[in-house]
């Protein structure tokens, strides 16, 4: 009897081997992306915050105060430049169930001592959760889109090892008889 409950045993954890490594195949990889922001000429556009982008100016005048504007949402900062006429600051963008592509203008005197105005676009990706639908807003997909597969396919390689358990057991048992 304990022979074949080795037996058993071992062809239960084979088929649990297979059945794990046909349901790592069969993950496919997350994916989630946002848009980057496209740099200006002499201003830059940093990482996208929640409903903030970083955005930075240099070649203006040392220790000067530069307007920046977000053209979309008419929201307006300032940015006070340090001794190399460069500085950041966070400039509030609109999000929206679309991606949006705002306009940022930077106005101030320049290094030469003209004003100088630079303008820089911003590529807001879509914020799903702002979408409407008819269940009131949608929820974050975390799931696997292939997970019927993989379980169907762990399925088959349990049940294909028990068969090939059963076969080799009914030649074992016919070869000692």
């Amino acid at each position: 009897m304990t022979a074949t409950y080795k037996r058993g045993f071992s062809t239960a954890l084979v088929a649990v081997l297979f059945a794990f490594t046909a349901a790592l195949f069969a993950a496919g990889p997350a994916q989630a992306g946002t848009s980057a922001p496209q740099p200006g000429p002499t201003g830059t556009v940093g990482v996208l915050g929640q409903h903030f982008v970083k955005y930075c100016v240099k070649h203006f005048k040392p220790h000067s105060t530069v307007t920046v504007t977000n053209v979309t949402t008419g929201a307006t900062v300032t940015i006070h430049t340090n001794g190399n006429g460069a500085g950041c600051t966070q400039v509030p963008i609109k999000r929206a169930c679309k991606p949006l592509t705002e306009k940022i203008v930077a106005t101030g005197i320049g290094a030469d001592g003209k004003p100088a105005t630079v303008h820089s676009t911003v590529n807001v990706p879509a914020t799903k959760s702002l979408c409407n639908s008819s269940s009131g807003g949608t929820l974050p997909f975390t799931g696997s889109e292939i997970i019927i597969t993989g379980v169907i396919l762990g399925v088959v390689l349990i049940v294909g090892g028990a068969a090939l358990t059963v076969v080799r057991r009914r030649r074992e048992d016919g070869s000692a008889a």
